[in-house]
């Protein structure tokens, strides 16, 4: 069952629900990502890993076309994420792949 959709995606705030579409749950990811990057990514981005760390672990929450919000969503969506953020926000492709990387083990952490 999805729930609404979150219109503005702030990683420093909790989410409202989870997201309705595939676009929405990317741009959850990359706000991660994006957060990761920021000069205290641990403070910014915990509420976000946790609501996406909620949504990836509730076998029963899935996207408006009935796609699972699991781990293999979720991996495929953390593979594309340099080509949706460009190189020109963060200082080097190195530390997008470190900032993706560390967002991976913070949801695969166990918590």
């Amino acid at each position: 069952m999805a729930a609404t959709a979150t219109s503005s995606i702030d990683p420093s705030t909790a989410f409202v629900g989870a997201p309705t579409t595939r676009t929405d749950f990317t741009a959850c990811v990359d706000a991660c990502v994006r957060a990761m990057l920021a000069a205290s990514p641990a403070v910014i981005a915990q509420g976000a890993i946790e609501q996406l760390r909620c949504w990836l672990g509730d076998r029963q929450t899935c996207l408006a076309d009935g796609t699972p919000l699991d781990h293999d969503l979720f991996d495929e969506t953390l593979l594309g994420v340099e080509e949706r953020i460009p190189h020109s926000h963060v200082a080097t492709p190195r530390e997008l792949l470190r900032a993706t990387r560390r967002l991976a083990e913070s949801i695969y952490a166990t918590p």
